[in-house]
């Protein structure tokens, strides 16, 4: 699978996971290394079905370097 390209903060488009169309990807971005990660979408919306974004902010943990502080959520869509 080729990596999705990045749109915007996740943030700055919706609340929650299901306000989101069908074809967003969802990932991570890390504060400290800049590594991103993309997240199963169905996976996410089973676990945290009616959670809001922001509240989940914390929970998002570098796999390179093991940041947890100001990383935050962004959006992908796939390339065509």
């Amino acid at each position: 699978m080729e990596r999705p390209k990045e749109v915007d903060d996740l943030y700055d488009i919706a609340g929650k996971f299901a306000d989101l169309s069908g074809w967003a990807l969802i990932g991570g971005r890390c504060a400290r290394c800049e590594r991103e990660g993309w997240i199963n979408r169905d996976w996410l919306e089973a676990k945290f079905s009616n959670a809001i974004i922001s509240e989940l902010t914390p929970k998002l943990r570098c796999r390179k370097c093991g940041n947890k502080g100001n990383n935050r959520w962004i959006l992908g869509k796939p390339f065509r």
